[in-house]
């Protein structure tokens, strides 16, 4: 097993990813393949270049035993107060802090699209790790 670490700088930010690679000739004749989750679209794009995930899919980029994905920021967000009980649709000062017995999210409407193709690529069964690469902060 090969373990490397990276840091790719984007402007003001920088991404720190771990790499791990198993013996990458089995990897190929077992299909499996390791899912590199990054932050946004740009990222994906450089560490696919990298690693030889040149082919281009709808929400991701493959190749070389590496399936490359990416975000958009935050795909799901804690869900509004509504979401609990009507009586908090319309708070007041008496009714602070909300604080939910057991706290919801949601899937942000505007992110959706790429939160149902990351989902189907960590549920597809070629994938057999994920590497998290996205902001440390």
């Amino acid at each position: 097993m090969v373990f490397g670490v990276a840091v790719y700088l984007d402007g003001e930010s920088a991404t720190f990813f771990i790499l791990a690679a198993i013996n990458t000739e089995k990897a190929r004749e077992e299909i499996f393949m390791q899912l590199v989750v990054t932050e946004k679209p740009s990222v994906a794009q450089a560490i696919a270049r990298v690693i030889g995930a040149c082919e281009r899919k709808d929400g991701y980029m493959e190749g070389n035993g590496y399936i490359v994905s990416w975000c958009i920021g935050h795909l799901v967000e804690l869900a509004q107060p509504d979401a609990y009980s009507d009586t908090w649709k319309k708070w007041s000062y008496e009714s602070l802090p909300i604080i939910p017995e057991e706290w919801q999210t949601e899937v942000k409407s505007d992110t959706a699209a790429q939160y149902k193709v990351l989902k189907g690529l960590m549920h597809d069964a070629r994938v057999d790790s994920v590497v998290c690469a996205t902001d440390v902060g």
